[in-house]
C-alpha cells in the first residue's frame, strides 16, 4: 500500500527569499539573516556563522557545512567510545561558483537544507567516523597512542571534521548514486534537490572523479598520527600544498591549525623527558638522551628556508629557544663527560646558527623581537668550544 510522505509544516518561504536575495546580495544582512532563518529550524544545533566565499580562481566546492566540535566529541569519535557525538555547532560556506548555476531560489534552499541536515541532524555521521577509525587501526594491526590526546587532538580534528562535512555532502557524491533523501523530501524539496544534483553536475561534470573515499582525509590523519615521527614533515609539505589550491576558507583553517599543531608537536614531551632525566642526577648523562634534537636539525633548517612570514617565524623561534635551553640545563648539569660535553656544544651552535639564519631574514616587527632569548656560551671550559 502507497503511503503519502509526511512533511513539515514549516513555513520555508524565508529560506527561497533569502537565498534568492543572496545571488546579488552578498552583504552581512543576506548572511545573517540566512543563518538566524537556519536556527530557527534547527533548533537543536546552533550556525555560528555563513560565509560568502567569491571564488574566482578555485575548483568548485558548492557547499561546505565544517561541524566545530567540542574536545570531547574528537576524544569520543577517535576512541570509539559509545557515547553518541551530535554536532552542536557548525560553520556554512557558500560558493559564489554555485550561484552561477541558473538555480532557482528553491534548489538552492534543497541545497542548503541537505547540506546542513545530514551534518546536525543524527548521529549516523559521527558513528560512522568510529567505525571507520577501528577499521582502520585493525586493517593496519596497530593501536593508536591515545595518552597523548591533549597535544593530538587538534590533528585527529582535521580528519574527523573534514569527513563529517563530506561523508554525506551533495557535492562529494558519485553521480551514479541516486539522490533520494527523506529529510529533503519532508521539507518538501525532493523534486528541487534532484533538478539542483542534475545542474551540478551538468555544469560542473563528474565530482571527484575517481574519488571513492570519502574519508580519505581521516585515513591520511590516521596515517600519520600512526607513524608520527617518519612523517611529520612531508606531512607539513603536503598541508602547505594542499592549503594553496584549497578553495574552502573553512577547510583551509582547518588545515592552518593541523600545520601549528604539526610545529608544535610533541615539543612540550620532549622537554619535560629530558629535563626529567636531568633531575635524577645520572652519574654520567650520554649522549643519546638529546638525539631527538639533534635528529631535528635537518626538518629546522628546511623550515627556516621556507619561512617567509612573521607568524611562522615567531613559532619556529620559540621552538628553537626551547632546545638551546634544553641544550644549556643539559651542559651546565655537569653530567657529561668531555666528549659528549663537545658534541652537546657543538649541537647548541648549530642551533644557535639556524636561529640566526631565521633573525637575518627580518620578518619580525618591533614589537616582537623581545621575544627573543639569547642563549649565552658556557664560559666554564673554553677549551671545548
Amino acid at each position: 500500500m502507497n503511503t503519502k510522505p509526511k512533511y513539515f509544516t514549516y513555513d520555508f518561504s524565508n529560506f527561497d527569499s533569502l537565498m534568492l536575495k543572496l545571488k546579488d546580495d552578498h552583504s552581512n544582512d543576506t548572511l545573517n539573516g540566512i543563518r538566524d532563518e537556519l536556527n530557527r529550524f534547527f533548533n537543536d544545533a546552533k550556525c555560528v556563522n555563513i560565509l560568502y566565499n567569491i571564488n574566482t580562481d578555485k575548483v568548485f566546492f558548492g557547499m561546505c557545512v565544517m561541524p566545530s566540535l567540542l574536545d570531547s566529541d574528537i576524544d569520543n569519535m577517535i576512541k570509539g567510545t559509545d557515547v553518541k557525538v551530535r554536532v552542536q555547532k557548525y560553520y556554512v560556506e557558500i560558493d559564489s561558483k554555485l550561484l552561477q548555476l541558473n538555480m532557482s531560489a528553491r534548489e538552492l534552499t534543497a541545497c542548503l537544507l541537505h547540506e546542513v541536515g545530514h551534518v546536525i541532524n543524527d548521529t549516523s555521521g559521527t558513528e560512522k567516523i568510529k567505525d571507520a577509525v577501528a577499521a582502520y587501526v585493525s586493517n593496519k594491526n596497530e593501536v593508536l597512542d591515545q595518552s597523548n590526546m591533549n597535544n593530538d587532538r587538534e590533528i585527529y580534528r582535521l580528519g574527523v571534521a573534514l569527513g563529517l562535512s563530506k561523508l554525506n555532502s551533495l557535492f562529494n557524491r558519485d553521480d551514479d548514486e541516486l539522490i533520494a533523501d527523506s529529510f529533503v523530501v519532508a521539507c518538501g524539496y525532493g523534486d528541487e534537490l534532484s533538478s539542483a544534483y542534475k545542474k551540478i553536475i551538468n555544469s560542473t561534470g563528474k565530482l571527484n572523479k575517481g574519488v571513492k573515499n570519502k574519508l580519505i582525509t581521516l585515513q591520511w590523519t590516521l596515517s600519520l598520527m600512526l607513524n608520527m615521527k617518519a612523517s611529520r614533515i612531508p606531512a607539513l609539505h603536503s598541508l602547505k600544498v594542499s592549503k594553496k589550491v584549497e578553495p574552502s576558507e573553512l577547510i583551509k583553517n582547518n588545515i592552518s591549525h593541523t600545520i601549528d599543531a604539526l610545529y608544535k608537536y610533541d615539543i612540550k614531551s620532549i622537554h619535560e623527558n629530558l629535563v626529567d632525566k636531568i633531575s635524577d642526577y645520572f652519574d654520567n648523562v650520554s649522549y643519546s638522551d638529546i638525539r631527538d634534537i639533534e635528529d631535528e636539525l635537518y626538518e629546522y633548517n628546511i623550515r627556516v628556508k621556507n619561512c617567509e612570514i612573521e607568524d611562522d617565524a615567531l613559532i619556529i623561534t620559540r621552538e628553537l629557544n626551547t632546545r638551546l635551553s634544553i641544550l644549556d640545563d643539559l651542559m651546565m648539569s655537569k653530567k657529561l663527560n668531555d666528549s659528549n660535553f663537545k658534541k652537546c656544544s657543538d649541537l647548541k651552535n648549530r642551533y644557535l646558527f639556524i636561529r640566526k639564519q631565521l633573525t637575518d631574514k627580518k620578518l619580525y616587527a618591533g614589537r616582537t623581537l623581545s621575544l627573543f632569548v639569547d642563549t649565552p656560551y658556557i664560559k666554564g671550559r673554553p677549551d671545548l668550544m
